[in-house]
């Protein structure tokens, strides 16, 4: 999502407001701004790059949420009305009322573990932007998957300018800890087209569900009518948006997960009847423990040395039971060796070579292999949620808390 970064220059609101930070340096360490720089995108760019080297100890803290900064929200509400409209090809909206900052400095811990806005209770009507002020590249971003299930986990790699939109509600997203010496500054916020609030659970103004959930309008949303106004009242939702909502076309289901890619543009995996086993391998270990200076950061950073490493736990773990009752893991690795190393599922990569599945499912990473493929390490948390293994996928109360996998599920059956 393309937008002019001098016109919507975001990037000055939050130097100007970093830098009356309680968290501030003391008084002997160089100030946030020099008064000598021009204020231009490329230098506020800069400059949020190179927090951490202005606030050694901690990240800094506005002394309000952005909502309060008058300036930055009215240059937030043109965003919205400019640009996001636009990209969802719809002029009315409901948008999050506040954006949320995220600033993860150079050195710093991952700020979150992989986890989909749905396992929060966000409606599956949300659609996220995500907006970077710095430059955004490996472990200075968001990981994410192109699709729900997918697992072909990747940084967005974009510049001020450049925002994205993905599907964070279904798609599995996450930080890592950040190894290079670059800070990354970037505002978030979820909206959802009018024409999918009917079937958002998202509780209309006057509900008396509105105030038994956070989610709700006038208070985590707010209104973005036809002619780019924002609403401020239940009457006027009922003046202005409910006649619209009778006379527009509304979705009839939730859209497609962004990005799927149709099961007929993927190379067929091989049969899991001539995989070969692949690990351990003592020549793999020994140059990732050489290249990353020990065996601990080798696991670390790659994928294949902490499959290596836990592979016994893991094939413990990530089982099913079969036809006979028997239990065995469903965890595979990739037997082509002409091919990367990588993990499936054999359950998933049985029903791709039957072709029995949804697209989105006979696509996956888990279905051709290719799992921890280009991977910045192992990661745990998708491997069990995929086989609802994870300790909050199981019901309790009669709830389940995280979505199960349910084309996993299914083509266990």
């Amino acid at each position: 999502v393309l937008y002019d970064p001098e016109f919507f220059n975001f990037a000055d609101h939050i130097v100007r407001l970093v830098q009356g930070s309680p968290r501030a340096a003391g008084p002997d360490q160089k100030p946030v701004v020099q008064s000598n720089e021009p204020a231009t995108p490329a230098t506020t760019a800069t400059i949020l790059q190179n927090l951490h080297h202005h606030f050694p100890n901690q990240r800094p803290r506005l002394q309000s949420p952005l909502i309060q900064d008058a300036e930055f929200t009215k240059l937030y509400h043109d965003f919205v009305r400019q640009v996001v409209r636009s990209n969802l090809e719809e002029d009315m909206l409901i948008f999050e009322h506040c954006p949320n900052l995220r600033i993860h400095l150079a050195g710093e811990k991952s700020l979150t573990s992989p986890h989909t806005d749905k396992d929060h209770q966000h409606s599956e009507a949300e659609i996220n932007f995500w907006v970077p002020l710095t430059s955004c590249f490996g472990d200075a971003s968001l990981w994410a998957e192109s699709a729900p299930g997918k697992g072909n986990f990747h940084p967005f790699e974009v510049e001020p300018g450049q925002a994205v939109r993905f599907y964070g509600n279904q798609c599995l997203h996450f930080t890592r800890d950040n190894k290079t010496d670059s800070s990354r500054v970037s505002f978030d916020f979820r909206a959802i087209r009018m024409r999918d609030f009917h079937w958002s659970q998202v509780p209309p103004p006057g509900d008396p569900r509105a105030n038994e959930v956070r989610w709700s309008i006038f208070a985590y949303y707010d209104v973005m009518v036809a002619d780019g106004s924002i609403l401020t009242s239940p009457e006027e939702w009922e003046e202005r948006v409910v006649p619209a909502l009778g006379q527009r076309k509304l979705a009839e289901e939730v859209p497609p997960a962004l990005g799927a890619v149709p099961y007929g543009d993927q190379p067929a995996p091989a049969s899991p009847a001539r995989r070969a086993q692949r690990s351990p391998s003592p020549e793999h270990v020994a140059a990732c423990g050489l290249r990353y200076g020990s065996q601990r950061e080798a696991r670390r950073h790659c994928a294949r040395c902490g499959w290596i490493a836990n592979r016994r736990r893991l094939l413990d773990v990530l089982c099913f039971s079969d036809s006979a009752g028997a239990k065995r893991p469903w965890i595979i690795e990739n037997p082509d060796l002409s091919q990367p190393w990588g993990l499936g599922c054999e359950i998933c990569v049985a029903a791709r070579a039957q072709n029995v599945g949804s697209a989105m499912a006979l696509c996956s990473a888990f279905a051709d292999l290719s799992f921890g493929v280009s991977m910045p390490g192992l990661l745990f948390q998708p491997l069990l949620r995929h086989g609802n293994h994870a300790m909050r996928q199981s019901p309790v109360k009669g709830q389940v808390i995280v979505q199960q996998d349910m084309e996993h599920a299914a083509a266990q059956q």
